[in-house]
């Protein structure tokens, strides 16, 4: 008996051995399977992570693109429109030229400009240009032999006309054209704008923010008749 029993006890064993190494159902490919859906879990997730950060790159880069032209756009819109500050008039140069000393000193841009500042409509009555200064020089006389007040026109559209005078009222100048053509000129009248020359220092666009408004105040205090004005930039510059 005890033969039977340890002879069963064998087989068991060596079935159990067998089930454990031979007979093992075959399951390796479940790692596998796993690891092949981890990673296609991974390759989702890279490309999602891809579509993120390169989608919003192509939004950024579109508003880049975009704003991109539109910047220097406003930038000319700013420096056409730019404000400048001018500081005048000043009675002599050499009082402008201090105050630029003094203005570089803080680093502030400026420099000085003689400015046309308009004074309101003239009428000027004159006698059509000849067709040379030898000319104009010979009426001229003629005219003045005459006892009539006038003089040359030295330039501009009118050069080598004779000036009989400019009047700041309509009505003067119309009285002066009845009274040469009277006398036998055939005078003619031009509306003009009059003006005259003011010396001004005139700060770069947005350097007049360098300085505090309580600065500003100290500085003008100390200028008799000297003010701070602000004007359009391109139109300081060409005028």
């Amino acid at each position: 008996m005890r033969l039977i029993f340890f002879a069963l006890l064998a087989v068991n064993v060596a079935v159990f051995i067998l089930q454990l190494t031979v007979w093992r159902p075959p399951v390796a490919d479940a790692p596998a399977a796993r690891q092949v859906a981890t990673g296609a879990a991974r390759l989702q997730l890279l490309t999602e992570a891809a579509v993120g950060s390169v989608e919003p790159a192509r939004l950024s880069g579109r508003r880049g693109g975009s704003g991109g032209p539109a910047a220097p756009a406003s930038g000319r819109v700013a420096e056409r429109g730019a404000l400048c500050d001018m500081v005048g008039p000043f009675p002599a140069l050499l009082q402008a030229e201090y105050l630029v000393e003094h203005l570089q000193a803080l680093e502030v841009a400026a420099r000085v400009r003689e400015l046309d500042v308009p004074e309101g409509v003239g009428y000027w009555v004159y006698l059509a240009p000849e067709a040379s200064r030898k000319e104009a020089l010979a009426r001229l006389h003629e005219v003045q032999a005459k006892q009539i007040d006038s003089y040359m026109i030295p330039r501009g559209e009118l050069a080598n006309g004779i000036s009989f005078g400019m009047f700041t009222r309509k009505e003067l100048a119309e009285a002066r054209l009845q009274e040469m053509r009277e006398l036998g000129y055939a005078a003619e009248v031009k509306e003009i704008t009059r003006t005259h020359k003011e010396i001004w220092v005139v700060l770069d666009a947005n350097q007049g923010q360098k300085i505090a408004e309580k600065a500003w105040v100290e500085l003008l205090e100390s200028e008799n008749g000297i003010e701070k004005q602000q004007k359009y930039c391109q139109g300081v510059a060409s005028t």
